[in-house]
Protein backbone atom coordinates (compact mmCIF):
# COMPACT_ATOMS: atom_id res chain seq x y z
CA UNK A 1 0.00 0.00 0.00
CA UNK A 2 1.67 3.35 -1.37
CA UNK A 3 0.08 6.97 -1.14
CA UNK A 4 -0.57 6.66 -4.74
CA UNK A 5 -2.54 3.27 -3.59
CA UNK A 6 -4.76 5.33 -1.32
CA UNK A 7 -4.97 8.17 -3.78
CA UNK A 8 -6.59 6.15 -6.30
CA UNK A 9 -8.70 4.04 -4.16
CA UNK A 10 -10.25 7.93 -2.74
CA UNK A 11 -10.50 9.46 -5.90
CA UNK A 12 -12.41 6.59 -7.51
CA UNK A 13 -14.42 6.97 -4.56
CA UNK A 14 -14.66 10.18 -2.99
CA UNK A 15 -14.32 8.30 0.37
CA UNK A 16 -14.07 5.94 2.48
CA UNK A 17 -13.55 4.47 6.10
CA UNK A 18 -10.76 3.59 7.55
CA UNK A 19 -12.34 -0.16 7.93
CA UNK A 20 -12.51 -0.52 4.27
CA UNK A 21 -9.16 0.77 3.12
CA UNK A 22 -7.88 -1.60 6.11
CA UNK A 23 -9.21 -4.30 4.80
CA UNK A 24 -8.76 -3.16 0.69
CA UNK A 25 -5.50 -3.10 1.61
CA UNK A 26 -5.27 -5.82 4.23
CA UNK A 27 -3.41 -3.78 6.39
CA UNK A 28 -3.79 -2.68 9.83
CA UNK A 29 -5.86 0.48 10.39
CA UNK A 30 -2.55 2.26 12.00
CA UNK A 31 -0.62 1.34 8.91
CA UNK A 32 -3.41 3.34 6.70
CA UNK A 33 -3.31 5.65 8.95
CA UNK A 34 0.05 6.59 8.57
CA UNK A 35 -0.54 6.95 4.61
CA UNK A 36 -3.59 8.57 5.14
CA UNK A 37 -1.67 11.33 6.90
CA UNK A 38 0.66 11.97 3.81
CA UNK A 39 -2.04 13.19 2.07
CA UNK A 40 -4.01 14.86 4.88
CA UNK A 41 -0.40 16.69 5.07
CA UNK A 42 -0.60 17.86 1.71
CA UNK A 43 -4.32 19.30 2.30
CA UNK A 44 -6.20 16.60 -0.17
CA UNK A 45 -7.60 14.56 2.19
CA UNK A 46 -9.74 15.17 5.27
CA UNK A 47 -11.10 12.75 8.23
CA UNK A 48 -14.99 12.86 8.65
CA UNK A 49 -17.14 10.92 10.75
CA UNK A 50 -15.67 10.22 14.06
CA UNK A 51 -18.73 9.99 16.07
CA UNK A 52 -20.09 6.97 17.77
CA UNK A 53 -22.06 4.83 15.91
CA UNK A 54 -24.31 5.36 18.98
CA UNK A 55 -24.98 1.91 20.22
CA UNK A 56 -22.84 1.06 23.68
CA UNK A 57 -21.28 -1.92 23.27
CA UNK A 58 -18.43 -0.74 22.21
CA UNK A 59 -17.53 -3.52 20.36
CA UNK A 60 -16.63 -1.99 16.98
CA UNK A 61 -13.80 0.17 17.47
CA UNK A 62 -13.03 3.50 16.07
CA UNK A 63 -12.18 1.76 12.83
CA UNK A 64 -16.17 1.86 11.54
CA UNK A 65 -16.68 5.29 12.59
CA UNK A 66 -13.72 7.11 10.66
CA UNK A 67 -13.59 8.34 7.22
CA UNK A 68 -11.86 9.99 4.63
CA UNK A 69 -12.48 12.14 2.02
CA UNK A 70 -10.03 13.62 -1.08
CA UNK A 71 -10.38 16.52 -2.30
CA UNK A 72 -9.46 17.85 -5.73
CA UNK A 73 -6.69 20.17 -6.52
CA UNK A 74 -8.47 24.03 -5.72
CA UNK A 75 -11.24 22.13 -4.08
CA UNK A 76 -11.25 23.70 -0.26
CA UNK A 77 -11.53 21.21 2.42
CA UNK A 78 -14.76 21.89 4.85
CA UNK A 79 -13.33 21.41 8.29
CA UNK A 80 -15.99 18.84 10.21
CA UNK A 81 -16.59 19.73 14.12
CA UNK A 82 -15.35 17.19 16.57
CA UNK A 83 -18.05 14.88 17.79
CA UNK A 84 -18.40 16.29 21.06
CA UNK A 85 -16.38 14.19 24.30
CA UNK A 86 -17.81 11.96 26.27
CA UNK A 87 -16.78 9.66 29.09
CA UNK A 88 -17.27 5.79 29.20
CA UNK A 89 -19.07 3.57 26.81
CA UNK A 90 -22.28 4.57 24.59
CA UNK A 91 -22.01 8.69 25.17
CA UNK A 92 -22.19 8.26 29.40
Amino acid sequence: MTPSDIRQYLRERGQASLADLAARFDAEPDAVRDVIAHWVRKGRVSEIGGASCGKSCCGCGTTASVAYRWHEAGEEAIPIAPPPSHTGCGGH
